[in-house]
Formats: C-alpha cells, sequence, structure tokens
C-alpha cells in the first residue's frame, strides 16, 4: 500500500511551489524597489509569513488597486532584503550568509517583524 501512495504523490510539494514564487512576477501584487533592484513579491503569502511586511506595504506605494504596487525600502541592501523575501517564502539562507550578514539580517527582520528570522541569524552570532 505504501508504494501506492509513493506512486501518487505529487512531484512538487506545497512548499517548493511556494519557493517558485519567489522573485517571480506571475500573479505578484506587490514589487520592492529596493536600491538597484526590485523584487516581486505576493501579499498573501507576506500577510501570512512577515505580517508587519505586508502592513508596510499596505501604507505605502501606489494606491491604484489594479496596479501593481511598488514599495520603496530604504537603507536596506538589496542582497539582505533577498534574503529576508527568501525566508518569508520558505527558502533557506546559507549559514556562510548568516555567519558574514547576521547584524545586516537581524536588523532588516527586526524592522519588518520576521521574529524567526530574526532569532535564526542571532544564533549564528552566539559562540
Amino acid at each position: 500500500m505504501e508504494n501506492v501512495a509513493a506512486a501518487v504523490r505529487p512531484k512538487k510539494t506545497c512548499l517548493r511551489n511556494i519557493q517558485s514564487l519567489f522573485d517571480n512576477g506571475e500573479m505578484a501584487d506587490v514589487v520592492f524597489d529596493v536600491g538597484s533592484k526590485k523584487f516581486h513579491a505576493h501579499m498573501f503569502i507576506l500577510i501570512v509569513n512577515a505580517p508587519e511586511l505586508a502592513d508596510y506595504c499596505r501604507s505605502a506605494g501606489s494606491t491604484d488597486k489594479e496596479a501593481m504596487k511598488t514599495v520603496q525600502i530604504d537603507n536596506v541592501e538589496p542582497a539582505i532584503f533577498a534574503s529576508l523575501l527568501k525566508y518569508v517564502y520558505g527558502g533557506t539562507i546559507p549559514i556562510h550568509v548568516f555567519t558574514k550578514h547576521a547584524k545586516d539580517i537581524i536588523n532588516v527582520a527586526d524592522r519588518f517583524g520576521v521574529s524567526a528570522l530574526k532569532v535564526a541569524a542571532k544564533g549564528t552570532t552566539l559562540p
């Protein structure tokens, strides 16, 4: 019976499907303008995994309901913001990125209320 279940298991899990949306413009309704880089995002992902960032999106950017909302993010390096979004989409951040940029990741995670990422980054800075 176990072999039958394995035969009908989807090739892509729900998590992998969500991860495939990371910086994917398809069905995106938010664009983050971070320095010289733009990142596409989806409000439903932000609402569930980064509610404070979703609230920030609601209060910033264009107000045209039909247009994709563009949200300016200042004082954050694009690579650090990409790490935050990747984490929000269920992705992993390599340990060498944590160790090299822990302080910046902690700051951006704190700023946008992604507390699990903040705790994980703090864990990499402990002796």
